[in-house]
């Protein structure tokens, strides 16, 4: 069995399992609707066809002279070279998102990502006028070099699973830069061994690595979020658990003594209503604020064990604006996406809706604004809540807090969050709540 015959061997398998991984990752991208997952499986079907295009005798049984003289061979292979550069690019941007979003990384990616049709145009041009494109041809190879280069510098020392993807980017660009003096020897005619009739070889081989670094990579990765999940699972049980120990508390000291006092306020009322020294009807106020009082009290606890049952912060935290605000005639504006605050536990959802109500009662009773907004914006492991009046405004350097106000700045500081107050007379309140994942 002579080499030659193995590595026509190991294209035509190579072949067969490219084929086959586009049809699972296009499946795996219908089911999870990921984007890094189209990415690749739209670079593995260019490279299919790349490759291709360039075994024509494999593939074909066709001579290489009848495909690779021909008029149009030169426009349509670089064409698939930069598009299987450009979707490798993208992918990468994709699955290394937060290293680039770094200054240096983003400003390489635009330049890269710019050089691309500059260098298909350059070597149309060459092509057409009968130009020497070999400088532009080889340069395409290393087109995303700076790029990966920047990538794997800042994760070099990444621990967990992203570190098989800085292996099978490392084997790929090695594998691409030995591709590219193999396709020099071949162009300048040298064919002392038998590889020097496969320039292609290498790129394949670090591509097959990289696939299997890839799939290694997504079943490992999808291992950890089945055990985060398991875990989040948890530790929201032992929140419900915290929680109704709370309540507990709650129920037992602060509202039970506030019931004491009720009963025996009503007892005293009860029992002196005819007597000219005892005031019946302050007697009965204060019953009254105690009453609403609790009532308050219990709407917390309500609203707690609500939240940790996952119904909407918005459903709640509305509901309550919509009720203060119709009381002085105040237009509410709620700014507010769809989707749930998914990275925060119930914990701090529960805190950040009695953050939020703070913010309204105080805005509706000591504002005197004609209009309330509530906004929230879920950024990559931020949170960013939003109450803003166009109120009078208050001097907020030289302000007494009140017990709200520290209230608020306790809970916040409890949740790993941020309250950040700006007012003035002309543009009225925002409190803004950042919480950081």
């Amino acid at each position: 069995m002579s080499p030659s015959f193995i590595i026509e061997l190991f294209y035509q398998f190579f072949q067969g399992i490219l084929l086959f991984q586009v049809i699972f990752f296009g499946v795996l991208f219908f089911l999870t609707k990921r984007k890094e997952l189209i990415l690749y499986c739209l670079m593995i079907f260019t490279t299919t066809l790349y490759f291709f295009l360039n075994a024509p005798d494999t593939f074909f049984h066709l001579q290489p002279v009848v495909i690779f003289e021909s008029n149009w061979y030169p426009y349509v292979n670089f064409a698939m070279l930069l598009s299987l550069m450009l979707l490798y690019l993208l992918f990468l941007r994709e699955v290394f998102f937060d290293t680039s979003q770094k200054k240096e990384v983003d400003l390489i990616f635009k330049y890269t990502l710019t050089s691309i049709p500059l260098l298909y145009i350059s070597f149309a041009v060459c092509v057409y006028l009968q130009y020497s494109n070999d400088v532009i041809f080889y340069a395409a190879h290393l087109i995303n070099g700076p790029y990966c280069t920047l990538l794997i510098y800042h994760n070099w020392k990444t621990k967990g699973n992203l570190k098989l993807l800085i292996y099978g980017l490392i084997v790929t660009f090695v594998c691409v830069v030995l591709t590219m003096l193999m396709t020099i020897r071949y162009n300048q005619g040298h064919y002392a061994h038998y590889i020097d009739k496969y320039p292609l070889l290498y790129i394949r081989i670090g591509m097959f690595i990289d696939i299997l670094l890839f799939q290694l990579f997504l079943m490992r990765h999808w291992v950890s979020q089945e055990k985060e999940l398991a875990t989040q699972e948890i530790k929201n049980q032992l929140a419900i658990a915290q929680f109704k120990n709370n309540a507990n508390h709650a129920l037992h000291d602060d509202i039970g003594t506030n019931l004491s006092k009720i009963n025996l306020r009503s007892y005293m009322a009860l029992h002196k209503y005819n007597d000219p020294g005892y005031n019946v009807q302050e007697s009965l106020h204060s019953i009254q604020t105690e009453v609403q009082s609790m009532i308050e009290k219990i709407k917390n606890i309500l609203s707690d064990e609500q939240t940790l049952k996952e119904i909407p912060w918005k459903e709640e935290v509305y509901k309550y604006a919509q009720e203060m605000c119709e009381f002085k005639n105040i237009n509410l504006i709620c700014n507010c996406p769809e989707n749930e605050p998914n990275t925060l536990t119930p914990h701090q959802k529960y805190q950040v809706v009695l953050i939020l109500k703070e913010a309204i009662n105080n805005a509706v009773k000591y504002s005197e604004c004609t209009t309330l907004q509530i906004s929230y914006k879920q950024e990559i492991k931020k949170n960013t809540f939003k109450i803003t009046d166009n109120g009078i405004g208050f001097d907020v350097p030289s302000a007494t807090f009140g017990n709200g106000l520290k209230n608020m700045q306790t809970r916040a500081t409890n949740i790993n969050g941020d309250i950040h107050i700006m007012s003035d007379k002309k543009n009225g309140t925002e409190i803004t709540l950042t919480i950081v994942s």
